[in-house]
This record gives C-alpha cells, sequence and structure tokens, in this order.
C-alpha cells in the first residue's frame, strides 16, 4: 500500500511540472490594434450673438501605426449657428484643423460633437458652445400718470 501512495504523489508532481512547462511557453503575442484617438481644444468656448468664436483646436492622434484619413462631421447645434470650416473635413494623424462657429441668429448652450470615422472604426468628443444673446438696443419704458384723464383731450379735424 505504501508503494501505490508513493507512485501517486510522483504522478500528480510530474503532471504540474508538465502543466508548469507548457503554460510559461505557449502563451501567444497581444496582438496590436491600429486606431486613432481625436481630441478637442478647449473643451467650452462662447461668443455674443452675432459674433465669432475662437478657435477650437482639432487634433488627430495615431494608435499603433494608424495612418489612414478621417472624416470628421461636427454636429450639435442648431440652424442659425455656422461651423467654419462646415463638415465634413478630412484629418491625417498628427495634422491639425481650426474651427471656428459664428451665431448669427441663435442664443443658448449647446454640446457639440466632433466625430471622426474611418472605416470601422468610429470615435467621438465634444465641446460646449454657449451664445449669449445680443443686447436690446431698444430701452422699454412705462409710465403711469394717474392724473392723466383721456376725455381732457378732444380731437377736431
Amino acid at each position: 500500500m505504501k508503494k501505490s501512495f508513493l507512485l501517486v504523489i510522483s504522478v500528480v508532481g510530474l503532471s504540474l511540472s508538465v502543466l508548469n512547462g507548457c503554460a510559461s511557453s505557449a502563451r501567444p503575442p497581444v496582438p496590436t490594434v491600429v486606431d486613432f484617438s481625436i481630441v478637442v481644444s478647449p473643451a467650452s468656448i462662447s461668443t455674443r450673438g452675432g459674433g465669432t468664436t475662437s478657435p477650437v483646436t482639432v487634433s488627430l492622434n495615431a494608435v499603433n501605426g494608424f495612418s489612414g484619413t478621417v472624416d470628421v462631421t461636427v454636429s450639435g447645434f442648431p440652424k442659425g449657428i455656422n461651423s467654419s470650416p462646415a463638415s465634413s473635413f478630412t484629418l491625417s494623424p498628427g495634422t491639425t484643423q481650426q474651427v471656428t462657429f459664428s451665431a448669427p441668429a441663435a442664443a443658448g448652450k449647446f454640446n457639440v460633437e466632433f466625430q471622426g470615422v474611418a472605416g470601422a472604426l468610429a470615435h467621438s468628443t465634444n465641446t460646449t458652445l454657449t451664445v449669449v444673446p445680443q443686447r436690446n438696443p431698444y430701452l422699454v419704458s412705462a409710465s403711469y400718470y394717474p392724473w392723466y384723464q383721456g376725455s381732457d383731450f378732444n380731437y377736431t379735424d
């Protein structure tokens, strides 16, 4: 009985060393995924109605050797606000594009999305656009005169 017990231990010990040897030498390489990232700076911009924003810089960064071009679309703002350049435009890795917004006929706070697409790859990022309404150029006033009586005036032709 003692011999069979030793035999079982040696078989278990042998199988453990074989498993350990296979696990360390059979590790497959980690595949690299070619991709890109899109970055917008600054995170928020603003202008007064009728004005134009300072430029937003849109950058395209290559990840793991990405070398294609990316079509970038700009969305999320209403009619009455225009982007320059107009949506869409093309970027290559390491390049930037300046984008400005003019707001001749809209006011409010908008989440502007920049989406980059290259084949099956798609990424997006946002900036906040705030358009403050124009000041009203007219001064509006109302007055009340308790002594005024409409019957005091007689209009004749």
